[in-house]
């Protein structure tokens, strides 16, 4: 059975196309735009990686704060 690739792994892989292969072929408008897309992907992969951590620690701290779930 093929393992299918992960969600983060596959919005990394369109980030470095972005990057590595469009990204040289486009004039300064475009260019940016495919910067500022490529960026927002990385955003996204960084929340996908540690989001869920990120939403127990602030669920913990929210249940102290107001003493209740």
């Amino acid at each position: 059975m093929l393992d299918k690739p992960s969600g983060d792994l596959l919005v990394d892989a369109v980030a470095r196309f972005l990057r590595e292969e469009l990204l040289p072929q486009l004039d300064a408008t475009a260019a940016f735009k495919t910067r500022v897309a490529a960026n927002a992907l990385d955003i996204a992969i960084r929340e996908m990686r540690s989001g869920p951590a990120i939403h127990a620690q602030e669920a913990l701290r929210l249940t102290r704060l107001l003493g209740q779930d």
